[in-house]
């Protein structure tokens, strides 16, 4: 056995020893990078592109956020009430676009099959739920 492999196998849960985890087995580190962050998402919106890929934009959806307020002032100079008719919005809702991905056929169905289990996973869940609730009230 390589020094590499023994201090590996010695320490498994170092997170600073890399290499290989034994014969016919690989170990797969997941690693966040500097742009990684969580996101809601309400919808996709997307297309294949020109070379076969599927493309996805995830996005959330809100209220238009005011371009402009103007507020009363009071006597005494501090801030009062928003004034409606002067308030300048879109008047509309906002889809903003939260992440771009592009996937290969081979991907997405990869994607598809665990999306697929995901879904059945809660869908278990809830019906386990709601049975144990049912449970509680007897």
């Amino acid at each position: 056995m390589s020094s590499d492999l023994e201090t590996l196998m010695s320490n498994p849960d170092d997170p600073n020893i890399s290499g290989p985890v034994g014969e016919n087995r690989v170990a797969i580190d997941y690693i966040k990078s500097n742009l990684f962050r969580a996101i809601r998402t309400d919808g996709v919106i997307g297309s294949v592109t020109p070379t076969g890929h599927i493309h996805m934009a995830f996005y959330s959806e809100r209220p238009a956020i005011p371009r402009r307020q103007v507020y009363s002032l009071s006597s005494k100079g501090t801030l009062g009430e928003a004034i409606p008719e002067e308030t300048v919005s879109r008047n509309s809702i906002v889809r903003e676009l939260d992440a771009d991905v592009f996937l290969t056929l081979n991907v997405a169905e990869v994607v598809h099959k665990w999306l697929g289990d995901r879904i059945a996973d809660v869908k278990n869940w809830e019906v386990q739920s709601v049975a144990a609730l049912s449970d509680e009230e007897k």
